[in-house]
């Protein structure tokens, strides 16, 4: 029993051990990163040369800060002086740098989490001896352009339109969720408990589905264009024979559109004469020439003398009608000349009559006494 508990003893002592190890990691891991964060080095070999730099303000700047060129690091801020108007800067550097007449010498946010950085860009022209009090550009203040850019958003939203979209949209929105919460529309019925537009979705599938059925089974046109059965296809095949026979017979000047589309310009002359005629005519008409162009023209003489002439016609039909004159009499009935006509007529149809009667005792006195 007593091994057993020995046991149990070396394995809490061992879990402890473990424990104490994972939480030392946690420590060594933490100072790691502060010193990383914050710029130190440790186990660094003496600065190489030392340069002040004057600003108005550094924006949160800290000794121990990193101090870069081109991106690496070169050194760090070794203290920070308050003076009148400014700040003065004493960086320590590890490395060799020269500083140029057009050098620029700025803090910036090493991250997003906090902390600065200097920059510097030793810029181009005659080199500046590094005893020289530096001129340090002013940081951005990241709060202002925040503020900035929440103040230009939100006058855009005001002025530009943008907030009153906005709220229309939104009004828009809840419009839209009223009416499919009460069932409107397409998409309301479908959403609503009234199945009535589930049910004909329902039958059109079922029309559809039958649809398919039949095109399947190889029904309709569409059906027969995609059966097995080829005789759609074979009259489709003979109907495209059929025109690339006529495009040939087109292409080789045959028939009416074929000379029109042939390189033989015969058809095409004729047709130029034909125009030209056309507008021969045409200029004649509206210069008035030849009957047609004077029944077209401005000149109203002959349009004149045609209603005259139709007022006369008109005129003569009125008296025919009213059985004046001669010629009216004898379209009427009862006109006087028509019943003389009419007696004459009969006069002489008696007379004829009688003739025939005497003719053959004529015809028998003259042979009779001619034999005599």
């Amino acid at each position: 029993m007593s091994d057993a508990k020995k046991t149990g003893e070396n394995r809490n002592t061992m879990q402890e051990v473990t424990v104490g190890f994972f939480v030392l990691a946690i420590f060594i891991g933490l100072f790691v990163f502060t010193v990383l964060l914050n710029g130190m080095a440790l186990f660094r070999r003496g600065g190489k040369s030392e340069i002040d730099v004057q600003f108005e303000r550094v924006g949160g700047l800290r000794k121990h800060d990193t101090v870069l060129v081109r991106g690496m690091p070169v050194g760090q801020v070794d203290s920070l002086e308050l003076e009148e108007g400014g700040v003065k800067v004493h960086l320590k550097l590890t490395k060799s740098i020269i500083i140029r007449e057009s050098y620029k010498i700025r803090p910036e946010s090493s991250s997003l989490l906090g902390g600065m950085q200097l920059v510097i860009d030793e810029g181009k022209g005659e080199p500046v001896p590094l005893d020289t009090l530096f001129k340090g550009e002013s940081p951005e203040n990241v709060m202002d352009n925040i503020n900035g850019a929440v103040t230009d958003i939100r006058q855009s939203l005001n002025e530009g339109g943008i907030r009153t979209n906005l709220e229309n949209a939104v009004a828009d929105i809840s419009e839209l969720t009223r009416r499919l919460r009460e069932g409107e529309g397409t998409l309301g019925k479908l959403l609503s408990t009234n199945d009535t537009v589930y049910a004909d979705l329902q039958e059109t599938i079922a029309d559809i589905r039958a649809i398919a059925d039949r095109v399947e089974k190889g029904e309709g046109t569409i059906g027969k264009l995609l059966s097995s059965d080829s005789t759609v296809y074979d009259d489709l095949q003979a109907t495209i024979a059929d025109i690339r026979s006529i495009a040939d017979r087109v292409e080789k000047g045959e028939g009416t559109i074929g000379k029109l589309l042939s390189s033989d310009s015969k058809v095409y002359d004729d047709l130029q004469d034909t125009i030209a005629n056309l507008k021969t005519i045409s200029e004649r008409l509206e210069k008035g020439e030849g009957t047609l162009g004077k029944l077209l023209s401005s000149d109203d003489s002959m349009y004149t003398d045609l209603h005259d002439t139709i007022a006369n016609l008109k005129t003569i039909t009125g008296r025919l009608e009213n059985g004046e004159g001669a010629l009216g009499q004898l379209m009427r009935d009862d006109g006087e000349l028509s019943l003389e006509l009419n007696g004459f007529l009969k006069d002489g149809r008696d007379m004829l009559d009688d003739l025939r009667e005497t003719s053959p005792v004529s015809t028998f006195s003259s042979i009779f006494f001619g034999a005599l």
